[in-house]
């Protein structure tokens, strides 16, 4: 199976560049050999900028059984924490043909600890155990910790088709924070669909 590296400008929309690929062969489900791993080398281009990488599974759609699960991203912008650490991010309506209220949400969600097999719950119903995944990883369960301020301005804006504003982040950290804080920032249209996002890591020492 090909899989597709990528990267998109740092932002919310916008187009992707591919720039690599790799070939991997993988067992029937359940079989050994699982998981199986693509890997490629990326150096961060030298101009100024933040990227947004993809890995993008190319599986031929009559095999797939589902075609829009194939698709993972990674944006970071790393910075280390001053007095407060302030991002900049672009954000883009990739719609052309209608106006967007758009509305940012600022979460600390990262990837909670594996569990074993064993703690998983014992349903044959399988919508129980997507319920249970879904309350596991729901960013409700991931505010902002006490002692941080998060601060998306402007929080709220209407951007006309293919228009770009620019939003600055700003992270305070508690005295004597010291480790990496990962911080999502969501952008939701005015019926709550999910436009995008970017997680930014606030590094102290």
């Amino acid at each position: 199976m090909p899989v597709r590296f990528s990267f998109l400008r740092f932002g919310i929309g916008g187009g992707k560049t591919a720039f690599a690929e790799d070939v991997v062969d993988v067992p029937v489900k359940a079989a050994a050999g699982s998981p199986v791993h693509a890997t490629v080398e990326w150096v961060t281009p030298p101009d100024a900028g933040h990227f947004c990488l993809q890995a993008e599974l190319m599986w031929p759609a009559k095999e797939d059984a589902n075609p829009n699960n194939n698709l993972g991203q990674l944006n970071t912008d790393v910075k280390a924490v001053r007095s407060p650490a302030t991002f900049t991010v672009p954000v883009r309506n990739d719609d052309l043909r209608a106006h967007k209220l758009i509305r940012l949400r600022v979460d600390a969600y990262r990837l909670p600890d594996l569990v074993s097999c064993d703690e998983v719950p014992n349903d044959t119903d399988p919508q129980g155990r997507i319920a249970w995944a879904r309350q596991r990883h729901s960013t409700d369960s991931f505010p902002v910790p006490e002692g941080w301020t998060v601060q998306a301005v402007p929080a709220e804006m209407r951007l006309g088709p293919g228009e770009e504003a620019v939003v600055v982040v700003t992270a305070t950290a508690p005295d004597g924070f010291s480790g990496q804080m990962p911080f999502n920032v969501h952008a939701v249209d005015e019926d709550g669909l999910l436009l995008g996002g970017v997680t930014l890591y606030v590094q102290g020492r």
